[in-house]
């Protein structure tokens, strides 16, 4: 009777390895359908993060804010402090130049420093949100 279980176990182990390489060439296949890393990108239903090495492929531009602010760009921070010169991809430098643009356009004068003041780039490239804390 010990002949029939080694065959069991042989099939099993056989079964288990013909599982694995399954796995394996399915994966392989997976990374060539993806292609390059693209932030943003949905792949099979989860969307590629921002990081910011993702940033570098932006110019950059130099500017000095009016007042100290936090911008958030598809999940990345960026604090702009008042009067201090600064060096932001273009992206961050937009929503917050909109931002500012907004408030003084209809009327709303800017917080001081001491009130934080956050521009949150919306999803989807949508409107930027302000939202203003005491």
């Amino acid at each position: 009777m010990a002949r029939p279980r080694r065959i069991k176990t042989a099939q099993a182990i056989e079964a288990a390895q013909k599982a694995v390489a399954d796995i394996i060439a399915g994966a392989e296949q997976k990374i060539e359908e993806m292609g390059e890393r693209t932030p943003g990108k949905v792949v099979n239903g989860v969307k590629t993060p921002w990081t910011r090495a993702d940033m570098e492929r932006f110019e950059r531009i130099v500017f000095t804010p009016a007042h100290t602010v936090k911008v958030t760009w598809n999940g990345i921070l960026y604090q702009m402090i008042e009067s201090v010169e600064m060096m932001v991809p273009e992206p961050v430098y937009y929503v917050y130049k909109d931002a500012y643009d907004r408030m003084r356009n209809v009327g709303k004068s800017m917080p001081s420093s001491g009130f934080p003041m956050t521009v949150t780039h919306g999803a989807g490239g949508l409107e930027p949100e302000v939202a203003v804390s005491r």
